[in-house]
C-alpha cells in the first residue's frame, strides 16, 4: 500500500502512455491484451479512489476523537463548577440573554426547556466549537421555538407541518437532507441515541453567513415512538 500510494513520476507516465499509444496504432497489441490493460487500469483507478476515501475516513475519525475529548472536557468543566444549595448551576438566571456567552445562552435554554427536548452530548460538544457566534440571544430563542414545536407535536396540537410552523416564525427549515445519504458526508449526521445510531436530517436554518462561525444550524432526530425532538448538533453548518 505504501509503494502504491507514491505518485508515478510524470515523465515515466508520459513515456508509458506514448509507448502504449504507438503499440495500439501499429496493431501489435492483440485485442485481448488491450482489453486486459484497460481492465487493469480501471481497477487501479478504483483502488486509488478507495485509498483516497480511506484517507478521508481516517481524517474524519481523528476529528471525531478530538470532538470526544473536547466533549469530555466540557462535561468535566460543568461537573466541577460550584453549585448553589438549590442545585442550580452558576449560569446567571437574572441576566439578559444578550449579555450571556454562547455557552451560557445554550445552558439557559436547556434549563428553561426541561424535558420538552432531548439534548445529546454531541449537541453540548458542538456548541463549544461555536463560541464566537455573535448573537447568543438568537440562539436561545431558536432553541425555545424548537421546544415549542416539539411540545405541540408531542401533544398533537401543532396543527401544521414543521416547515410551516418554522416559516411563520421567520426561519428556514429542511425536513430532508441529501447529505445524509451521501457516503462522504453521512457520518457527520450520525449520532447515538438510546445506544443506537440515528441520523439527524431535519434542521433549522437560524442564521445565514459566509463565515462558518456565524452560520447557525440546529440539527435533530425525530423520535416517532416517544414523540420528542432529539437535538444532536447546535452550531456550524454540517458538510454537504
Amino acid at each position: 500500500m505504501s509503494a502504491a500510494s507514491v505518485p508515478e513520476n510524470p515523465a515515466l507516465s508520459w513515456m508509458r502512455a506514448e509507448r502504449r499509444k504507438a503499440l495500439a496504432e501499429s496493431g501489435d497489441i492483440p485485442d485481448w491484451v488491450q482489453e486486459y490493460i484497460e481492465t487493469t487500469d480501471a481497477e487501479l483507478r478504483g483502488l486509488r479512489e478507495e485509498r483516497d476515501d480511506l484517507k478521508e475516513d481516517l481524517a474524519a475519525a481523528m476529528t471525531d476523537v478530538t470532538a470526544m475529548r473536547e466533549q469530555y472536557a466540557l462535561v468535566r468543566q460543568y461537573s466541577t463548577k460550584s453549585t448553589a444549595a438549590d442545585g442550580k448551576t452558576d449560569t446567571p438566571s437574572d441576566a439578559n440573554v444578550s449579555d450571556l456567552s454562547v455557552t451560557e445562552a445554550y445552558q439557559r435554554a436547556k434549563a428553561e426547556i426541561g424535558d420538552d427536548l432531548v439534548f445529546l452530548p454531541s449537541a453540548d460538544a458542538s456548541i463549544k466549537k461555536f463560541s464566537e457566534y455573535k448573537d447568543p440571544e438568537k440562539l436561545h430563542r431558536a432553541l425555545l421555538d424548537i421546544a415549542e414545536a416539539g411540545r405541540r407535536w408531542g401533544d398533537a396540537t401543532l396543527g401544521k407541518p414543521f416547515g410551516e410552523f418554522f416559516t411563520d416564525l421567520g426561519y428556514g427549515y429542511s425536513a430532508k437532507n441529501p447529505a445524509t445519504r451521501d457516503r462522504r458526508h453521512k457520518r457527520h449526521y450520525e449520532v447515538k441515541y438510546k445506544d443506537n445510531p440515528v441520523v439527524m436530517e431535519p434542521h433549522l436554518k437560524v442564521d445565514e453567513s459566509t463565515g462558518p462561525d456565524q452560520c447557525l444550524r440546529i440539527y435533530w432526530y425525530l423520535d416517532e415512538s416517544d414523540k420528542v425532538i432529539v437535538v444532536g448538533h447546535v452550531g456550524r453548518h454540517l458538510p454537504d
